[in-house]
């Protein structure tokens, strides 16, 4: 008996349901205009709030972590004319471009760039959870499913508890996990000027770019179980070969950051233990109904909000992902006995990825530790919260949801008609769920960046049980006036000035306002909010004004002189000096690869004087100038650049040979 196996055709093609001719796939174009009203809609209560009151308000949480992220690099371009390359404001001095978060390189810093940091970010958002939906309808039509299935896929994917509830607290990062089926569906297209290969490597390679690692971890994951699974089936190396060259080409697009990242990351004290396991039972209360907001779960002695937790689609949507495994079991059992239908091998792809991510989903709680075996890898030892990895088998289920409501829509006109009206009601109970959260979540709303202060004087957004309820509202941040004119180190450990509570402190998050607000008063903060430094909270070398050993921002080490700050951009320090005899000029930010210095217009070596950056200097008066540069940088960029160039020129060589040659038979 022969061995039955998915051909090349099948695998790369679109699936036909239950092993019929494939209909007319849905319209894209329709498609984008339709998901756009849905999306409008479904922000729409934020949308009002937005408009009515403007976009000044600042979000609660890690809202205020990402203005300082994307404010840092674009008040570098716009008022010095510069990349952010270092960053000043927090922990002693940090590399900026080399932040996993920091968005210079990547296309959605354009919004950042001409909106502004709060309300550019608002707009990447509702842009992303959007760009979630199109994607998901993307690979629905791939997938071979319907027109009903492929909008109830692409509405349960972009408003479900996951990504919805990251964004009420300002994970941007968390919000590109949106596009991971758009990775699929570029990789599994087809086509002789290789194009699929490079949108590939082209989407992860920018999603690296965009800002965190989560995202391309998860696409390199998922692309790992496709490749394999297709090529045992086919019996073939073609799927591993453009893994390789998908592997290849992303780190490349992304070299312009990876070049200066992984050196910062294999340095810095990173490691995060992580005991928040969960498992089954948990995961299904999640499913079929919303978590509480404001809510915090303790494990140990760690403690998680509700924002790391959600995952819910409904008890209809779970119906419905049951009743798309019953159509896919009997499809495959039919192709298995008739042996002439094949079952699309991209549906047994999905699934074991969802297997995959759901085990990782439950840490250690799993029969396989394999988010401990994960988290031994160089670099990803960063990663926590083990529950994140639902997002695939949320994915695996906005697609199965879509496939049995297809196999509902195929039953006759009015089963039709009632599938519709049950998309239509799925679509508003996500939406209801999760609209009136986000306008909540943005409840800091009086900001006075010269006073120092952050308030949220709308006690109605605060969260329920909040520890005050004073006319005045609750003082989230607190830094004092605006500090001199260039710049100067301040130690703030605290926040809000209010009776806050643990809940109300750890959902508020006030020490992300204290650190945006003393980035737009030009002062950094030794004790600021950061998850990636070079130095623990005490080791901090940097002093603050206020501290016995505090001498300025630039000194000379003996004493014997003056030295004076002049000059300031977030990359550089230009100081005037007057030193009595020979000396050791010390500038107030950390040492790392990078630093140079010029005195009187001349290069000179930088040196480490107790873990800060310094410079020799003769007895007189000099300028001296101290800039950072990272290490490789022109080089990574120009790597991404050429890879770009690559990518483009074999994309149209591959098409012009693809074309016929005038006077060739048909």
């Amino acid at each position: 008996m022969a061995t039955h196996r998915s051909s090349p055709q099948a695998a790369g093609d679109r699936a036909a349901p239950d092993g019929a001719a494939a209909p007319r796939p849905p319209s894209l174009g329709v498609a984008a205009l339709v998901l756009l009203g849905a999306t409008l809609l479904a922000f729409g209560p934020f949308l009002y709030a937005t408009v009515r009151d403007g976009a000044s308000s600042w979000g609660i949480h890690d809202w205020a972590q990402f203005y300082a992220w994307y404010d840092l690099p674009r008040t570098a371009l716009i008022e010095h004319g510069e990349p952010a390359a270092w960053n000043p404001y927090v922990c002693g001095g940090l590399p900026g471009l080399a932040h996993t978060h920091d968005p210079t390189f990547s296309p959605v810093f354009l919004v950042i760039l001409a909106l502004g940091a709060v309300t550019g970010a608002r707009v990447l958002m509702v842009a992303w959870v959007y760009a979630a939906m199109l994607s998901m309808f993307a690979l629905a039509r791939r997938m071979g499913l319907r027109r009903v299935g492929c909008y109830l896929a692409a509405v349960v994917w972009g408003l479900n508890g996951n990504l919805m509830l990251h964004a009420t607290v300002g994970h941007l990062m968390h919000m590109a996990m949106g596009v991971l089926p758009l990775v699929l569906v570029l990789f599994l297209r087809e086509r002789k000027s290789g194009s699929g290969v490079f949108l590939t490597s082209l989407l992860i390679g920018g999603l690296v770019l965009a800002g965190s690692i989560y995202p391309a971890v998860y696409a390199g994951l998922l692309l790992v179980v496709f490749a394999l699974w297709l090529t045992i089936l086919e019996g073939s190396g073609r799927w591993l070969s453009r893994l390789i060259v998908v592997g290849v080409f992303s780190v490349l697009v992304a070299a312009a950051k990876l070049v200066i990242a992984v050196p910062f990351l294999l340095r810095i004290q990173h490691a995060v233990e992580d005991v928040s396991a969960t498992g089954p039972g948990f995961l299904w209360g999640r499913l079929i109904g919303p978590e509480p907001p404001w809510q915090l779960h303790t494990f140990g002695n760690y403690t998680l909000g509700y924002w790391e937790f959600g995952a819910y689609i409904g008890v209809a949507v779970v119906v419905l992902v049951a009743v798309g495994l019953a159509r896919l079991a009997w499809q495959v059992t039919r192709a298995w006995r008739s042996r002439e239908a094949e079952a699309s091998p991209r549906w047994g792809a999905l699934l074991i990825a969802c297997l995959l991510f759901l085990l990782l989903s439950f840490g250690n709680r799993s029969p396989v530790d394999l988010f401990g075996l994960l988290k031994r890898l160089p670099i990803l030892e960063s990663l926590h919260v083990p529950f994140r990895f639902v997002i695939v088998p949320l994915m695996g289920a906005a697609l199965l949801a879509g496939w049995g409501l297809d196999w509902f829509a195929a039953r006759g006109r009015w089963v039709r008609t009632a599938a519709i009206i049950l998309l239509a009601a799925i679509g508003l109970d996500l939406a209801w769920v999760y609209q009136h959260l986000i306008p909540q979540s943005f409840a800091v709303n009086d900001i006075d960046v010269a006073a120092g202060r952050a308030v949220a004087t709308d006690v109605r957004r605060l969260p329920p049980g909040a520890a005050t309820t004073a006319a005045e509202g609750m003082v989230v941040a607190d830094v004092g006036e605006e500090g001199p004119a260039f710049f100067e180190q301040r130690r703030v450990a605290g926040g809000g000035t209010g009776p806050l509570s643990r809940h109300d402190r750890y959902v508020i998050q006030p020490h992300a306002a204290v650190r945006y607000l003393m980035q737009l008063q030009n002062r950094g903060n030794v004790a600021g909010y950061e998850m990636l430094r070079l130095h623990r909270s005490a080791d901090v070398p940097v002093n603050a004004a206020g501290d016995r050993a505090y001498r300025g921002e630039a000194y000379l080490g003996n004493g014997g002189g003056r030295a004076r700050l002049v000059g300031f951009t977030p990359s550089s320090f230009t100081v005037d000096v007057q030193a009595d005899t020979d000396d050791m000029l010390v500038l107030n930010q950390n040492a790392y690869p990078g630093w140079s210095v010029t005195i009187d217009g001349r290069t000179h070596r930088v040196r480490d004087d107790r873990l800060l950056v310094a410079a020799p200097v003769a007895q007189g008066g000099h300028r001296v100038i101290f800039r950072y540069r990272p290490n490789r940088l022109w080089a990574g960029v120009a790597v991404t650049l050429a890879s770009l160039l690559v990518m483009a020129i074999k994309v149209l060589v591959a098409r012009w040979r693809a074309k016929p040659k005038e006077g060739a038979k048909p």
